[in-house]
């Protein structure tokens, strides 16, 4: 075995199946235990470029130079690089592979000052492309392997996951994880090995999108394509990635779909290879039930959004729950019900409607999600209510200003406190912590 993505696949890595687990307390663990595996196994993964090795710490005499490691068809990060003051930073964006076709893979080549290709199949050639650059700072969201695997090399001065839960968490190399003190635990010390920085908005750029209403004959003409189902059926959608429909929730889609006997669960991304074990996990637990879900291949965004408000009542998932899926539905106005739980990723929807003032949608338990669920399936009036309201005040994190200012801080003390010889700290709303403040 010679290279991590060549032996395994750009669509393989560890973190999947270790955080969906939801034993998030021991995740940066077995997280570090993968990384000793994984560099025995592809010890070219095992670097440190010369010009982290050499750096001193002082002041820089040139702008701070940031890349942008992300998958070009991830929409939430590009418009942070408005926020960045070009008399400070420079930004470059790394790209694995070739140009996307979507929107978000435009908007990064239009914002970044500069774009860097690396190899999407063979994560030392990677390295080497990524070291290159001799970087301050990189800013990763490690959801494929081709990105995962160069980040267990050290490849700048700091190195920064933002996007989704800390996959990287145990690693050696990770020196801060980014995301919303609102949807966070609040001791960080029990479930991350890495430090963290909690900020006061949600540090992501949520891009506007136009979204055309959708009238009742082409919600029935969109059910009926794609499912099937007529205008008398009822549809309750999870749109969340298939790993995320997690044990825990199996009791509670029985339980709808024993309770409405016109009721259909949709799951999206079919085509996933995780969503066969989703299927077959759901064969074994609801027996004749299951011939009431459904799969559907992976959607184009538009008409994923069309699902979104033609279903009867959205469901989050949980323990995991939804995050960009969670933004999406709250600007579109599709009601989704949630059940926060006190891990990580466990109430990124709940804080969500809490930050934009949402009441109604967020349970305390799973019977409560059931009812919930129930009423907004079973009421159209109540569905329209609270998706309109929805609507009108989700423009609260929409391109948001504030969330650019405290991501663009962060980076910025970040930096500074690297150059004065400091290790990382927990950052939380605005401050670094001691560990006695941090648990």
């Amino acid at each position: 075995m010679s290279d991590p993505v060549e032996d395994m696949g750009s669509h393989w890595a560890p973190w999947q199946g270790l955080l969906t687990s939801a034993q998030l307390q021991s995740y940066g663990s077995a997280m570090s235990a993968f990384e000793t595996l994984a560099l025995r196994t592809w010890p070219k993964l095992n670097f440190v470029d010369s010009h982290v090795a050499y750096a001193c710490p002082g002041k820089a005499q040139r702008p701070i130079r940031v890349g942008f490691m992300v998958h070009d068809s991830m929409p939430m990060m590009s418009g942070l690089l408005r926020g960045l003051d070009q008399s400070v930073f420079e930004t470059i964006f790394l790209r694995p592979g070739c140009e996307g076709a979507s929107i978000a893979a435009k908007n990064w080549t239009s914002r970044t000052d500069r774009l860097v290709e690396f190899s999407d199949r063979n994560a030392r050639s990677a390295i080497d492309t990524i070291a290159a650059e001799e970087l301050d700072i990189i800013v990763s969201g490690p959801s494929l392997a081709p990105i995962f695997f160069p980040l267990m090399a050290r490849l700048a001065p700091l190195q920064i996951v933002l996007l989704e839960p800390n996959w990287t968490d145990g690693l050696a190399n990770a020196d801060y994880y980014i995301s919303w003190n609102a949807a966070e635990p609040d001791n960080p010390r029990l479930f991350y090995s890495s430090k963290v920085a909690f900020l006061e908005h949600p540090p992501y750029y949520i891009e506007q999108h136009a979204v055309d209403a959708v009238s009742e004959t082409q919600k029935t003409e969109l059910r009926r394509r794609l499912l099937g189902l007529g205008p008398s059926d009822r549809i309750y959608l999870c749109a969340n990635t298939p790993p995320k429909i997690h044990p825990d929730m199996d009791d509670v889609i029985r339980r709808i779909l024993e309770a409405d006997s016109r009721g259909t669960l949709v799951i999206l991304r079919g085509d996933y290879p995780p969503a066969r074990t989703l299927k077959f996990r759901l064969e074994n637990k609801l027996g004749a039930l299951a011939n009431r879900v459904r799969f559907l291949p992976t959607l184009r965004q538009d008409e994923a959004h069309r699902l979104l408000l033609s279903a009867d009542c959205c469901l989050d998932s949980f323990p995991l729950c939804g995050m960009s899926s969670s933004f999406d539905a709250a600007m579109l106005g599709a009601p989704l019900v949630t059940l926060p739980t006190e891990i990580p990723f466990g109430k990124w929807t709940a804080a969500m409607y809490d930050y934009i003032d949402v009441t109604g949608l967020t349970a305390k338990d799973k019977d409560e999600y059931l009812d919930i669920a129930l009423r907004l399936a079973s009421d159209p009036v109540l569905r329209n209510q609270k998706g309109k309201e929805l609507k009108e005040k989700a423009a609260a994190f929409i391109e948001s200003a504030s969330s650019v200012h405290v991501f663009a801080e962060f980076i910025f003390r970040a930096w500074q406190r690297h150059q004065q010889g400091l290790p990382p700290a927990n950052w939380i709303n605005g401050g670094w912590q001691s560990e006695d403040s941090t648990g």
